[in-house]
């Protein structure tokens, strides 16, 4: 096998084999290190972060392509075919970048006056993901027909997110419903900064059957007027977004005022996108509080659905308070 795979990379990328061939047996050596790790049909590349996609194997990959390209810097069609081989690694790269898992892999790096600018790492992956895609007709992320222009767009919400003032930054959330399996189960998952993708995988708090009630303690008194969180919908995995998102405040955690309700504005029929990601933002006039309750009423699966009678997911990330 080995020798096959060594004809193989050193035909199909000649002088750039040899780089490619590295990197495949350094996966290869690390999952057959990691016997623990299930490497899953649907999986996301935010399950391996602590395994064969840790921020140094990446780093690691992200150099063996830079010299596979140099090697084949003046033969067009030879480096045509190395970079889309790169394209793996490149995705991974920037979702690592979406869970801010190491000073490289981040959405925003202070420049030299200390201001928080786009990392130009994601920059520059974002324009190549784009540009060989394009290029190369590549135009689905998975089979559950998430395209590559909604990921680029959803990615470009996300660095739009993360750049907003955020008070709920870092401050401590109760669930007052039991979260499931997923971010494991820690409501902290809500604040901590790290955004979630288009898999369940990458960092989205679960709720399986129940609603989602959970409060953030922003730790004083706040004038706020804007709050804001993004739901997940995987429909053929019975995941939809919630019928409606309440926002409520209070100054001491048992008295709250409603500041307002946001219908899902795409209620879940036959024709609803497989894959998607909605923010559910409420604007309302400045308020002063504490303690911020969200209320998400998940959706029941419908009796069209081909799970009906199975309780429906509802997955939450980030929450944005200004």
């Amino acid at each position: 096998m080995d020798a096959l795979l060594t004809d193989f990379t050193s035909g199909y990328y000649e002088e750039a084999g040899i780089y490619i061939k590295e990197y495949i047996d350094e996966i290869h050596a690390k999952l057959k290190e990691d016997k623990d790790f299930f490497l899953f049909l649907y999986g996301d590349p935010s399950e391996a972060f602590s395994s064969y996609l840790s921020p140094d194997l990446l780093s690691k990959y992200s150099q063996l392509f830079d010299d596979a390209e140099k090697a084949v810097a003046k033969k067009p069609e030879i480096l045509a075919r190395v970079k889309v081989a790169r394209l793996g690694v490149d995705i991974a790269e920037l979702e690592a970048s979406r869970k801010n898992i190491n000073d490289r892999y981040r959405l925003l790096i202070p420049n030299e006056e200390g201001k928080k600018i786009i990392n130009p790492l994601v920059t520059t992956l974002l324009d190549n993901f784009k540009a060989i895609s394009a290029k190369n007709n590549i135009t689905l992320m998975n089979e559950m027909g998430f395209t590559v222009t909604e990921y680029l767009a959803n990615y470009m919400s996300a660095l739009e997110v993360i750049r907003m003032p955020n008070v709920a930054m870092g401050k401590k959330v109760f669930t007052i419903t039991k979260p499931k399996k997923y971010a494991k189960e820690d409501p902290l998952a809500l604040t901590d900064g790290a955004l979630g993708g288009s898999s369940f995988y990458a960092n989205w708090l679960g709720y399986e059957g129940n609603d989602m009630e959970v409060v953030v303690d922003l730790g004083e008194p706040m004038n706020i007027s804007t709050i804001s969180l993004a739901f997940l919908q995987v429909t053929n995995h019975i995941v939809f977004f919630p019928e409606k998102v309440t926002y409520s405040g209070s100054l001491d955690n048992q008295h709250f005022e409603n500041f307002g309700t946001i219908n899902n504005p795409f209620p879940l029929t036959k024709e609803s996108k497989v894959n998607d990601i909605q923010f559910f933002k409420l604007d309302f006039d400045k308020r002063n509080a504490q303690y911020i309750k969200v209320q998400a009423k998940n959706t029941n699966t419908p009796y069209w659905h081909h799970a009906a009678g199975l309780p429906s997911w509802l997955f939450a990330d980030e929450i944005i308070i200004n």
